[in-house]
C-alpha cells in the first residue's frame, strides 16, 4: 500500500500531520520531514522565485497548456 492509498488523496498527505504520517509504516523521519517543511511558506515563496528567475513557468493539470500525455500518468510517493 502507498501512501496515497493510504490517505486517499493528495490534499489528505500534504494535510497530514506529522502525527499522522508517523503512523504509516511506508515512510522514513526524512521522508515525513520533506512533506513538513514542503509547507513552509517562506521556502515556497523560495523556490518559486528560484524557478521563476530561471524562467520556469508552472503549468496546472487543469489548464489547456497542460500537456495531454502527463494527464495520464501514474504518480507514485
Amino acid at each position: 500500500k502507498n501512501l496515497l492509498e493510504y490517505f486517499g488523496s493528495y490534499k489528505n498527505i500534504y494535510y497530514a500531520s506529522e502525527s499522522e504520517l508517523e503512523k504509516v509504516s511506508l515512510i522514513s523521519k526524512k521522508n515525513i520531514f520533506d512533506i513538513n517543511n514542503a509547507k513552509n511558506p517562506l521556502q515556497i515563496k523560495q523556490k518559486i522565485k528560484f524557478m521563476e528567475d530561471k524562467g520556469d513557468k508552472f503549468i496546472l493539470r487543469d489548464e489547456k497548456k497542460y500537456p495531454n500525455k502527463l494527464t495520464n500518468i501514474k504518480m507514485y510517493l
